[in-house]
């Protein structure tokens, strides 16, 4: 995977409540990422510097990044990312439900 230049990746995430909001990120080499929400958050990454646009903004809001934005390394990828995870059967699960 580290032959990759660039990579989509669109993440999901619902409440019990049954909100839910979609996110596309957009990576690119050496170190660049766009983002999108379902709700209207816009945002780009170039190195050290961010850029973010709010659903009701009409300019874009420069922040300075404490860590430079680097393209994700796959080299220690596990093709088992649940191995060490609490909930095995389910690694994708941030609240698991109780008992």
């Amino acid at each position: 995977m580290n032959q990759l230049t660039s990579l989509k990746a669109v993440q999901t995430l619902s409440d019990d409540d049954g909100h839910t909001v979609v996110t596309t990120m957009l990576y690119t080499l050496p170190g660049s990422l766009y983002l999108k929400t379902s709700t209207g958050e816009e945002s780009v990454v170039i190195g050290g510097q961010q850029w973010a646009l709010g659903p009701k903004d009409s300019l874009w809001q420069t922040i300075q990044r404490v860590k430079p934005f680097v393209f994700p390394d796959f080299h220690d990828y596990s093709p088992r990312p649940w191995k060490y995870s609490l909930t095995p059967k389910r690694p994708w699960t941030v609240n698991p439900p109780g008992p």
